[in-house]
């Protein structure tokens, strides 16, 4: 339940290789976006972006840009 509504509201989902070795719905939930099969949290770190790259990527949205007529 908690992976569904991790997904339901776009927020990454880690799901441990093992879940998804014996569960039909953890390997149906792979098939999403922002959904990752981890062994360990090495994995996990790989796959987040550093705290540096995450205000970047924030400030970037942030900034709209503006056309001259």
């Amino acid at each position: 339940m908690q992976a569904r509504l991790a997904i339901e509201h776009g927020k990454q989902v880690f799901l441990l290789r093992s879940l998804v070795t014996e569960r039909e719905w953890a390997r149906r939930y792979l098939q999403r976006p922002r959904v990752h099969e981890v062994s360990d949290v090495a994995d996990i770190l790989r796959l987040l972006r550093s705290p540096d790259e995450q205000r970047h990527r924030a400030a970037e949205l942030v900034e709209l840009p503006l056309a001259l007529f």
